[in-house]
Order: structure tokens, then C-alpha cells, then sequence
């Protein structure tokens, strides 16, 4: 099964091949290359941060 992660990946690098069209078989072979070793998308780094004290409403007179 594919990641949402993986699925967006293959979505960029469709995006971009379709979009730019060089010539030369060569760069065509390196574009693909680096889109697909990481060089566009990586695994996400979520970072959890601490949760504040609470100090009460702050609305009150």
C-alpha cells in the first residue's frame, strides 16, 4: 500500500517531467534519477513542542 507520502512524490516528479521536456536522453535519465532518490520529498519531521501552563481567562476585570 502507498503512503500519502509516496503518492505525493510520484505526483511532483509526474508534474515535473511532463512539464519541462529537454531533449538530450541523458538529462531525461538524470532528471529521473534524482527526482526519485529523495532530491524532491523526504519523510516529514514532526516535532512535538511542551504545552504552556494555563494562567486563567485573561478577559476578566
Amino acid at each position: 500500500m502507498r503512503t500519502e507520502i509516496e503518492h505525493m512524490r510520484e505526483a511532483l516528479a509526474s508534474y515535473i517531467e511532463a512539464t519541462y521536456h529537454p531533449s538530450n536522453p541523458k538529462v531525461v535519465n538524470l532528471r529521473r534519477q534524482i527526482l526519485m532518490s529523495g532530491g524532491i520529498a523526504q519523510t516529514p519531521y514532526i516535532e512535538n513542542t511542551p504545552a504552556y501552563a494555563a494562567l486563567g481567562c485573561l478577559l476578566s476585570p
